[in-house]
């Protein structure tokens, strides 16, 4: 992750189909042409950070329920066509999870970009010579931009090649990022701050003047840019890839874990195996003290019921790892039946499943027909019994009349690692 800057730093790139610029933090130099071939002969042996342009790249801040991260990303996989104007097939992604959302779950940053836009830029570089450390918006260079402002909390302009970029950072994270026409004024730039913090609904923020950019009223200039804050030190946990490297990673994590489960499988055996063998010995040496007399015969009475208690304990562990390697319904599944459900006019805000407990399913329609369309798609699911509304209030967001609905039930073969021991009355 952070490493400082050394002779085998990572070059830095700023990559757009129609222009690039390539950063060294050794030398603190940079070189721009049209393509990565027309900047001539680079530095061998040096990792590349790829940064995607502003206009090339998408971001967004969504609040995500608390799931594991494989089932977490298989969500956004599915999701992703209602937060970007782009099929979901057609993107290549990652996020990074931050603080916790009101209402539950978490904010998640979602970066995007093309798939064909993504495959375009790693032909360029496997063309040129460069070995591609990470691929990540130009945009999270803001992150790193007001950290070394000792920020939390700002907005940040940069003067880029595509006009005036303003990106908005709350509590240490990307929260909003626009890219407008330079403005020609520094009142028509004050203008653009004022309906960038609008849009993004936050408060007044300190103002980061960054590379390209004099304004009066900035507290913070910055001599450096995104790409400058994105190399040596400040290279974020974040990688967009190609969807087939990450089928391709995720066949790699299954076959890993199939090796365990059969390891688990194949020590279960032996174990099995030992027991039985010892249970045969107490048996020979059972029939063997009966013949000796009424008291060797009690004591071997008591070994053999040793054994069985410890088999039995052996085979009720055996049935809870089997419940926890493989649920009747896997979480990722359930929540892409629910997503998949939605008709039009619905969308999803939160999901909720937990072992043993029924799930939370909420979410915004149009209208209270919508809704009930929903729970009766739900109900006739095989998947799901005793589907009901908890409750569908009308509201509005802005000046739109909503529904906010609430719906639970119970998912079939959702059972807890253990049942619960009751008392005697």
């Amino acid at each position: 992750m952070s490493k400082s800057s050394s002779p085998l730093a990572p070059l830095s790139l700023e990559w757009s189909p129609g222009s690039v610029r390539l950063y060294d933090p050794v030398s603190r130099t940079s070189v721009s042409g049209d393509t990565l071939a027309a900047l001539g002969p680079q530095p061998s042996g040096r990792p590349l950070v790829a940064c995607i342009s502003r206009r090339s790249a998408f971001v967004r801040r969504v609040q995500v329920p608390n799931l594991p991260e494989e089932e977490l990303a298989r969500l956004l996989a599915v999701q992703l066509g209602q937060h970007f104007p782009i099929p979901a097939h057609e993107l290549a992604f990652d996020y990074r999870l931050g603080s916790e959302a009101p209402g539950g779950g978490r904010w998640a940053l979602i970066g995007a970009v093309r798939a064909e836009t993504l495959r375009k830029l790693l032909t360029e570089c496997a063309a040129a010579g460069f070995s591609v450390r990470t691929v990540l918006p130009i945009s999270l260079g803001a992150v790193e931009i007001a950290r070394s402002q000792h920020l939390a909390q700002a907005i940040v302009l940069e003067h880029t090649e595509e006009g005036l970029a303003l990106d908005v950072v709350e509590e240490g994270e990307l929260r909003y990022s626009r890219l407008v026409p330079m403005p020609p004024t520094q009142e028509a730039i004050a203008e653009e701050i004022g309906r960038t913090l609008a849009i993004a609904q936050s408060p007044e923020l300190p103002i980061i003047a960054a590379r390209g950019v004099t304004l009066e009223i900035a507290s913070y200039p910055v001599q450096h840019g995104a790409l400058e804050a994105l190399s040596g030190a400040g290279v974020p946990e974040f990688h967009l890839e190609l969807p087939e490297q990450v089928e391709a990673r995720r066949h790699r994590l299954q076959r890993r874990s199939m090796t365990r489960h059969l390891a688990v499988a194949a020590a279960a055996l032996v174990l099995t195996g030992l027991l039985f063998l010892q249970r045969q010995s107490a048996q020979r040496e059972a029939l063997a003290a009966e013949r000796s007399g009424i008291t060797a015969i009690r004591k071997e009475t008591a070994v053999l019921k040793e054994t069985q208690r410890k088999e039995a304990e052996l085979n009720a562990l055996t049935t809870a790892l089997d419940q926890a390697f493989q649920p009747a319904q896997p979480y990722g599944d359930v929540v892409t039946i629910v997503s998949n459900a939605l008709p039009d006019g619905v969308w999803l805000t939160g999901v909720t499943i937990e072992r043993g407990k029924p799930i939370q399913i909420r979410g915004l329609a149009r209208h209270s027909d919508a809704v009930a369309e929903y729970l009766r798609t739900l109900s006739a699911n095989g998947r799901f019994r005793e589907m009901k509304l908890l409750f569908a209030n009308k509201s509005l967001i802005d000046t739109t009349p909503v529904v906010q609905f609430s719906i639970t039930g119970h998912v079939i073969g959702n059972l807890p690692l253990a049942q619960e021991k009751r008392g005697r009355a």
